[in-house]
């Protein structure tokens, strides 16, 4: 995603991780679970991202950071120190060597759906 980004009628001001405001223009005051979650993951991941570079990547130290500090459990299961880099390979689509917002959100279905 670049900084905003129009999907269907939702406007996403990634920037400032303030999606729950920012879409809900219907009339509603209150976000859903479904709209916080949506924030909570755009904002963990701004909150890593641009630490060492690119402000809208996550490079290999910074995922190394993201799965240690929010993924406790992941870790805990595999104990392998190339295992962040071996992920990185795996959601890497255009092989940068780091991970931008379309590529995290991949990584988290994938261990949602491995769950």
């Amino acid at each position: 995603f670049k900084p905003t980004h129009t999907v269907g009628l939702w406007h996403l001001k990634i920037h400032t991780c303030n999606l729950t405001t920012t879409i809900l223009s219907n009339g509603y005051k209150m976000a859903t679970r479904l709209e916080t979650a949506m924030d909570t993951l755009i904002s963990v991941f701004h909150s890593y991202a641009g630490q060492q570079g690119d402000k809208y990547k996550v490079n290999i130290v910074e995922l190394n950071k993201m799965v240690d500090a929010e993924l406790p459990g992941l870790r805990k299961k595999n104990k392998d120190p190339k295992f962040v880099k071996s992920m990185l390979d795996k959601i890497d689509i255009d092989k940068n060597g780091e991970v931008d917002f379309k590529e995290f959100m991949s990584l988290i279905a994938a261990i949602t759906l491995s769950n």
